[in-house]
């Protein structure tokens, strides 16, 4: 079967990779309260971004966690990022 060119640019343009990152409860037996739920359904999960390609979406990950963990000491995010899944949307 052959398929037609169209439809094949579509598909590239609509595949996109998200980048998400657990969500945190307030736990206060675990240190400061923060306690990030790996083990939560993806779809609870935050997304942070939306990228073209894996790669693009793990380079941006890397990138943020460290920019954010220069620039606020204490933010949590870089932790989060750090846990954090590139999938396929």
């Amino acid at each position: 079967m052959i398929i037609p060119r169209v439809y094949l640019l579509h598909a590239a343009i609509v595949a996109a990779w998200l980048l998400l990152v657990p969500p945190s409860s307030y736990d206060p037996t675990f240190g400061k309260g923060n306690r990030f739920d790996t083990s939560r359904p993806l779809s609870e999960w935050i997304k942070v971004g939306e990228y073209p390609s894996q790669p693009e979406c793990e380079v941006q990950r890397l990138e943020m966690m460290n920019v954010i963990a220069l620039g606020s000491p204490g933010n949590d995010m870089p932790q989060r990022l750090s846990m954090g899944q590139c999938v396929e949307k």
